[in-house]
């Protein structure tokens, strides 16, 4: 099984695992609202409103963007 990224939409903490992550500790709300953003790849991209940088294959999914109503991500 291939490893994906996630970050909560809530808190904004952003993980890589290779199943469905835990809903408990967020420090925002009472449970995490994970989003995968994609696949583990090598390509580098940067959300322009909340500044996270993930590397995944492909674009990154938009949806879960801690400051706007979705990320716009940069290729770096």
């Amino acid at each position: 099984m291939s490893e994906n990224i996630y970050s909560c939409s809530y808190c904004g903490t952003t993980i890589t695992t290779n199943s469905s992550p835990n809903q408990s500790g967020c420090n925002v709300k009472s449970s995490h609202n994970w989003v995968r953003l994609g696949e583990v790849g090598n390509n580098n991209y940067q959300c322009r409103d909340c500044k996270i940088v993930v590397k995944t294959k492909s674009s990154p999914q938009q949806v879960g963007c801690t400051k706007a109503n979705s990320h716009y991500w940069k290729k770096l």
